[in-house]
């Protein structure tokens, strides 16, 4: 018997996720623990995308369990958390570099706070599909709770963060990007309309109470199109240019550290200019 439209998609998946987990495994051990948030976050994000689908070409053998279709769904609707994380991961290290030598218009203030609401948005987004039933894995969600919409809120928030904050990079500081970093910013401005495509993707199903867009019982061809094929490209172009960053120093990492504690250390820089124009 021939797997269905549903499950012949994951057969790519896997084919793709594969080497993207070794790749991302690569990175986290080729730039150390201490500056490889983003790599290990699509190292989580690749297992999570090979456990759906190897749970949802389970069911092909056993159809009728539930178990293996609640799980192909909860992995399946966990796409857009890792992805706003890497992107947010990559402007803050850029960020980073910039304010070596000056002030970027989106503050470590501003990725604090990102970085918070994505956290919160993932944990209540997971909570509120926990207790998905049969019926609804089967037919969709025709009202999402309210802890999904406030996740659903939340992203929506993270996402515009994420992208003015990538846009402030290209306008305000490209000069100070190092060079070797600029293929780096360039994948994350390329990135952005499909993150926006992914994230309303999400929006269509969650506040738009549309089961067509629903990723575990809607349209495939809409999953495919609006979130796996998006959720693939960022990962290859996010891995390609993670492949030609130098890696940090011990040194430069701590001090990056030590500057968002001070905020950026631009208060102390600005005071001891002060300072010295008064001698």
């Amino acid at each position: 018997m021939p797997p269905s439209y549903r499950n012949a998609i994951y057969i790519p998946v896997i084919l793709f996720y594969i080497p993207a987990l070794f790749g991302s495994g690569f990175l986290t051990w080729h730039h150390g623990w201490r500056s490889s948030e983003i790599w290990f976050v699509m190292v989580t994000f690749s297992l999570t995308r090979l456990v759906g689908a190897s749970l949802q070409l389970s069911t092909i053998v056993n159809p009728d369990s539930y178990g293996l279709a609640r799980g192909a769904a909860v992995c399946a609707v966990d796409g857009l958390s890792p992805l706003l994380f890497v992107a947010l991961g990559i402007v803050g290290r850029l960020q980073d570099i910039v304010n070596k030598t000056e002030k970027t218009r989106f503050t470590f203030r501003d990725y604090r706070l990102l970085y918070l609401l994505l956290t919160v948005a993932m944990i209540l987004i997971s909570v509120g599909y926990a207790g998905v039933t049969k019926d609804e894995i089967r037919n969709g969600i025709r009202d999402h709770s309210s802890v999904s919409v406030a996740a659903a809120i939340m992203y929506i928030i993270s996402y515009a963060g994420i992208l003015y904050g990538t846009v402030s990079m290209v306008l305000y500081h490209l000069p100070e990007v190092e060079q070797g970093e600029r293929r780096l910013l360039l994948m994350l401005a390329i990135s952005q309309p499909l993150l926006f495509i992914r994230t309303l993707y999400m929006c269509l199903d969650v506040l738009g109470n549309r089961v067509k867009f629903s990723p575990f019982s809607g349209s495939v061809t809409a999953f495919l199109c609006m979130a796996l094929i998006e959720e693939a490209i960022v990962v290859a172009m996010y891995q390609a240019a993670g492949f030609s960053l130098r890696v940090r120093s011990k040194e430069e990492i701590e001090q990056a550290k030590k500057n968002r504690h001070d905020n950026g250390g631009h208060r102390r820089i600005e005071s001891d200019v002060e300072l010295n124009g008064q001698r």
